[in-house]
């Protein structure tokens, strides 16, 4: 629901920039004045929007491929915990146990700190759960007939680590302040060109222009929810590690 609210809210700002912006055209030109260069300004107005459209859309998929980059990281976070358990599980109860609660607390750190990756008390108890993990399976050396799930232990605990070190770089990662810049403005520079233009309906030409402005409403958005995957208004859950968690 909160999402929904957000999205209504990006899009009639930009309904309402829109406005403010017809408005001012409109105080600075004559009124219903009809200009002999209107065709010109159209094919000005449609080689700004293709450019402009051009640099939103690239940002969208930009923005797309963070967040599905994010989803793919949690799914292998997932899976290397799952691979793990079920090799300690495979192993006598003396020797896989203290494996399997090495990674339950791992989660649960996890989990904890899903919406705050930044908190240094909680990222030290995962670390600390994966490193006691680490030397619990280096314990396994005693015992040559577990050499092999020794291993694979090994493997999937490299496999943990390197999926939450790409969980957490992408929960830090931001749209550089000049990308937003260049977004809104030029946003707002394609909808005050569209404002020149002359049409006899007054609200065919409001229509059109509240049109545009709500399609740049949700496409950025669309960038906004995509750059933030983990914090965002569309933010992906530690659901995941959750039902792992449940099940262990």
């Amino acid at each position: 629901m909160t999402s929904v609210l957000e999205f209504l809210v990006v899009v009639l700002l930009s309904c309402g920039v829109a406005l403010a912006i017809a408005w001012a055209v409109e105080r600075v030109r004559e009124h219903g004045a009809h200009r002999p260069d209107d065709d010109r300004v159209g094919v000005k107005i449609g080689a700004a929007f293709a450019v402009y459209g051009v640099v939103l859309g690239f940002a969208v998929v930009v923005a797309q491929q963070s967040y599905a980059d994010s989803e793919s990281a949690v799914r292998s976070e997932m899976g290397a915990v799952i691979s793990t358990v079920n090799v300690a599980l495979a192993l006598p109860p003396a020797q896989g146990e203290p494996i399997v609660a090495d990674m339950r607390r791992y989660l649960e750190a996890e989990i904890a700190s899903w919406e705050d990756l930044g908190s240094s008390d909680i990222k030290t108890a995962s670390t600390a759960a994966i490193r006691v993990a680490y030397v619990d399976t280096q314990a396994l050396s005693a015992d040559p007939s577990a050499s092999a799930a020794q291993a694979a232990i090994f493997t999937n605990l490299a496999a943990v680590d390197s999926s939450r070190a790409d969980r957490v770089l992408l929960f830090h990662a931001r749209f550089s302040p000049f990308m937003w810049a260049l977004l809104f403005g030029g946003g707002i520079l394609v909808i005050a060109m569209m404002s020149l233009l002359h049409f006899d309906s007054r609200v065919l030409r409001l229509g059109l222009l509240f049109g545009m402005a709500s399609l740049i409403g949700v496409a950025l958005f669309t960038t906004w929810a995509f750059s933030q995957p983990f914090s965002g208004p569309i933010p992906i859950s530690s659901a995941a590690l959750a039902h792992v968690l449940n099940s262990l």
